[in-house]
């Protein structure tokens, strides 16, 4: 047992801990009901989601359309993307601190991996809040103030369903990085000391405040670089593969479409502008892009302010509102009425 006393080896059993995130779900959510012998079984992954077998996520999603609740797709959920990034981030800094063998590296390195911890799952409240509030209105299931948010952390019952939500391994093995990484530390620290002692110098108290200053400083610094990482961007529209978030069908035609990214990253795509607006009308997310197909320039995203919007029954767009955005439309203005972002929204909202 004595070289686990050894805060470099401690330090990489830490990162072998960090890397099972790759290889265990980080969470699991558990739906029983009658209709459910054995129930349905949804992990959270760091970079998927998945279930006890591949028809989960569609039997999950088929029970939430009919309560109004979004279906899940995994492919437009950003954080399944840049959380591998992140990850793999620290490993290679974890590395690096075994390499230097330094304690304050150690609890740079601990606290970063936890902060980031902490607002991973803060966001994934987030999601879990946003499913179970932001609802269809017309759902073939209302409850007249009934919300369906699954708990974060526990059992909840929602209708005939009682949901269980709980760590899995890799969430136990992330949370063993961060005490074992506490640990190397201490235990540098502790041989530190012992070696000042045996020098004589026990008799002055260590000086650490520098050494903390700097701890202090690289964990903001990689906290900085690792959040500015998990940006907000846009993401072209898959079409054949990604489904319309209001409607649910699938994204084929490269002339229509939309996608709006909000100020907390999450990205939603439609197959139509008729399907776009009136999600955003019924939503109280706050946006950073708000972007429509160039009918123009097919497959494109653009902002939507840069567009000029005609409708026509020239243009069949999915939903039958026969509206088209582009960046030029001389070809087509003189022939119809012409409107703005804005005015288009008036206008699809009075028609609807």
């Amino acid at each position: 047992m004595k070289i686990l006393s050894s805060p470099r080896i401690l330090m990489i059993v830490a990162l072998v801990c960090l890397g099972a995130v790759f290889f265990f779900p980080l969470w699991q959510i558990l739906l029983k009901a009658a209709q459910f012998p054995g129930g349905l079984q949804l992990y959270i992954w760091v970079n998927k989601i998945s279930g006890t077998d591949k028809y989960i996520l569609q039997n999950i999603n088929i029970l939430n359309h009919y309560i109004g609740m979004k279906a899940i797709h995994p492919d437009s959920i950003p954080e399944l993307k840049y959380f591998p990034l992140i990850t793999y981030v620290m490993l290679g800094l974890g590395s690096i601190m075994v390499w230097i063998n330094k304690g304050w590296g150690y609890l740079s390195w601990a606290i970063a991996l936890a902060i980031l911890s902490i607002l991973g799952i803060y966001d994934f409240y987030l999601w879990l809040y946003d499913y179970g509030h932001n609802l269809d209105p017309n759902a073939p299931i209302k409850v007249e103030g009934m919300t369906y948010m699954p708990p974060l952390l526990g059992d909840k019952d929602l209708l005939n369903f009682h949901v269980q939500s709980y760590p899995h391994w890799g969430g136990l093995f992330l949370g063993l990085a961060i005490i074992i990484a506490g640990l190397a530390y201490f235990k540098k620290r502790s041989k530190r000391e012992l070696k000042g002692s045996n020098r004589g110098l026990n008799r002055h108290k260590p000086d650490i405040s520098n050494k903390m200053k700097s701890s202090i400083g690289l964990v903001l610094t990689i906290s900085f670089f690792l959040l500015m990482s998990c940006g907000t961007n846009p993401e072209p529209i898959a079409f054949g593969k990604d489904h319309c978030t209001y409607c649910k069908m699938n994204i084929v035609d490269p002339k229509f479409g939309g996608e709006v990214v909000t100020t907390k990253g999450k990205i939603f795509k439609f197959d139509a502008l008729e399907c776009m607006v009136p999600y955003m009308e019924q939503s109280d997310q706050e946006y950073a892009f708000t972007l429509a197909i160039a009918y123009d320039q097919p497959e494109k995203l653009v902002a939507v302010d840069s567009l000029q919007f005609l409708i026509s029954e020239n243009f069949n767009s999915p939903m039958g509102a026969h509206v088209a955005a582009f960046r030029e439309a001389l070809t087509f203005k003189e022939d119809h009425e012409t409107y703005d972002w804005q005015s288009l929204k008036s206008h699809l909202s009075k028609n609807r």
